[in-house]
């Protein structure tokens, strides 16, 4: 092979490793907003800075949808019965946050709603929250308070109570404070 071929294959090796290169760049940056998108229809939060964050996280729709839906199960299930106005509330609820009914958080839903999860699901819900809230900002941390905390209090409030009166229970009481335990520093915890 002569110099000139040589130096020909070089450059043709060089260019397509660099081809590769930004293939496979363009390959993750695809990948990057269709997470983006993913989450931000799953989530109904359009903070770019925080979706990144949650990606950066390891946070997929799948984990999203385990925060948000958890805490409406477990206030449902507070007083160990599942109302029917309470599970039309959470279904809805999922809905809203882009919970198809052919995806298998609909699957997994259903089954907590036909039987009562064990209180090992709320605790791993709460340590991982626990652990998420420091790498997330207070701006950050506050979307998911309102948004969790706000969901779970329109579940323990769709069974109504009695007459009317008293529609937060006790044990949603309990579960909400719990909740909330979690998600606000004792400075910022809100009143039922």
């Amino acid at each position: 092979m002569s110099l000139d071929e040589r130096r020909k294959a070089l450059e043709d090796e060089f260019f397509r490793t660099k081809d590769n290169e930004n293939i496979e760049k363009l390959r993750a940056e695809a990948s990057a907003r269709e997470k983006l998108g993913s989450l931000r229809k799953v989530s109904g939060i359009s903070d770019e800075k925080l979706l990144g964050k949650m990606i950066d996280l390891g946070i997929s729709e799948e984990t999203l949808c385990a925060i948000r839906l958890v805490p409406m199960v477990a206030v449902a299930w507070a007083d160990d019965e599942l109302h029917a106005k309470e599970r039309e509330a959470i279904l809805k609820g999922a809905k809203a946050y882009g919970v198809e009914e052919d995806s298998v958080a609909y699957e997994l839903l259903n089954g907590w709603l036909d039987f009562k999860p064990p209180a090992s699901l709320l605790d791993a819900w709460s340590e991982y929250i626990a652990t998420l809230k420091e790498h997330l900002s207070d701006e950050q941390n506050e979307v998911i308070k309102t948004q969790i905390v706000g969901r779970a209090r329109d579940i323990a409030q769709s069974a109504g109570g009695f007459l009317g009166l008293a529609t937060i229970s006790e044990p949603e009481k309990k579960i909400i404070e719990q909740l909330e335990s979690v998600l606000y520093t004792p400075d910022n915890l809100s009143p039922l």
